[in-house]
């Protein structure tokens, strides 16, 4: 058996348990969920904070060097992968238990998915199986789990509300804007790649003057960094994400100007242009909000914002990933 050593940049944590919003507008790019996708589809649309960690880190860590679970393909034929997605289902329901959290009631979601049924096969005989729908996987449903405990390793406790974030109001009065990006597509190989996202400069300024309001009423404001449209051939891996790096300098050596690392988990299907994901690639968001006041001097409060792109896990020099576009994004809401 070969121990699992994360590195000082593999972040497997359960902030995504202290977002309150499963969805926060229709993009997806900001939520404890994901953006609404129109049907059945994996690895299509963005990817919401679950699924970006733990379960797409959890993919990538325990799949290094070629493992079953680190491919999509394959990772079913893992044993661990059914406890792992056992655990994460666990997490969503201890999440939607919790108060102050704020799922979606929504037909697409509660009778979905759209484009076909979901059937549990029954036992004996030529019977039909049993088709349902998301509605009934949760609370009062014919196929709601039932757990032994909802807060031992969840981050949350029932019945307790959490105080980690300022509550920014109902999901439906938040608006998310685009406040910055960069010029175009970035091509990352084997060596590191920066690039420059301009910056609006009075809605950064406003945004970051916002962030420390905890008044009921007021405007309180977060600020995301989104990696949209990443493809690649990689079947998994790691992209580690720097902000205001000094020329020059070796990303691993700053390790305080590292905001966060996203999961290729999904690369390779994502980006294939025949498959039913149209070949859109994986996008993501960096909450980066706790960082943004000291590189405020250094970035945003001139107008542009460096951000460097280092991958690895499984990555050669032959390989290319390249991320579309990279954009600031800007989240609004009133302190509930």
């Amino acid at each position: 058996m070969t121990a699992i050593k994360p590195g000082s940049r593999d972040k497997f944590d359960l902030d995504s348990m202290d977002e309150d919003d499963f969805l926060v507008g229709n993009q997806g790019g900001i939520g404890f969920g994901g953006g609404i996708s129109g049907g059945f589809i994996q690895f299509g649309n963005w990817t919401g904070d679950l699924e970006q960690n733990p379960h797409n880190i959890v993919h990538v860590l325990v799949g290094r060097g070629g493992g079953w679970i680190g491919n999509p393909i394959t990772a079913g034929v893992d044993p661990l992968f059914w406890l792992h997605h056992c655990n994460v289902d666990r997490l969503w329901q201890a999440w939607m238990g919790a108060p102050g959290k704020h799922m979606v009631n929504d037909p697409r979601w509660n009778h979905g998915p759209a484009d076909r049924a979901f059937i549990m096969p029954v036992v004996g005989g030529n019977k039909p199986g049993i088709s349902f729908g998301g509605q009934d996987c949760l609370a009062g449903g014919l196929f709601f789990p039932q757990y032994d405990d909802l807060t031992k390793g969840t981050g949350v406790t029932q019945g307790v509300q959490a105080v980690t974030r300022v509550s920014m109001g109902p999901s439906e009065s938040q608006t998310v804007e685009v406040i910055g990006a960069n010029a175009g597509p970035v091509r990352v190989s084997a060596e590191p790649a920066m690039t420059e996202v301009a910056v609006d400069l009075p809605g950064a300024n406003a945004a970051v003057l916002s962030m420390g309001v905890t008044e009921p009423g007021e405007e309180v404001s977060r600020l995301y960094l989104a990696l949209e449209s990443v493809k690649g051939d990689l079947a998994s891996g790691m992209l580690d994400v720097y902000l205001d790096l000094p020329e020059g300098a070796k990303p691993e050596e700053h390790a305080e100007k590292h905001v966060g690392s996203v999961a290729l988990f999904g690369l390779n299907v994502a980006s294939k242009p025949d498959g039913p994901h149209g070949g859109n690639g994986l996008s993501y968001t960096i909450d980066i909000t706790d960082q943004a006041k000291q590189f405020t001097a250094a970035g945003l409060g001139k107008g542009l914002l460096k951000v460097t792109l280092q991958t690895r896990d499984g990555h050669s020099g032959d390989a290319t990933i390249t991320v579309g576009r990279l954009s600031l994004l800007k989240r609004t809401g009133k302190v509930g």
